[in-house]
């Protein structure tokens, strides 16, 4: 996912904190640009909407109003 702000800057300890209700969960951030910081989301094993903060540094974290939506998925087994 991409997550867009200001003044990002590259370093190696980029992390990208998800705030769920029951679990808190980190993902690896890679620097793409001074406005946009890119990691893969974890996977919660619910639908959850959780708070998701960025540290450059990997210990202070931003204090964000930013919400990411976890909807589960649908499999199609079989079909006639």
């Amino acid at each position: 996912m991409q997550l867009f702000g200001q003044n990002f800057v590259d370093s190696q300890e980029i992390v990208v904190l998800f705030m769920g209700d029951t679990a808190n969960k980190t993902a690896a951030g890679t620097y793409a640009t001074d406005n946009i910081i890119e990691c893969i989301s974890p996977t919660f094993a619910t639908s959850t909407t959780v708070a998701v903060s960025v540290a450059l540094n990997g210990q202070q974290f931003t204090n964000s109003q930013s919400f990411f939506y976890y909807g589960l998925m649908h499999t199609l087994i079989t079909m006639n």
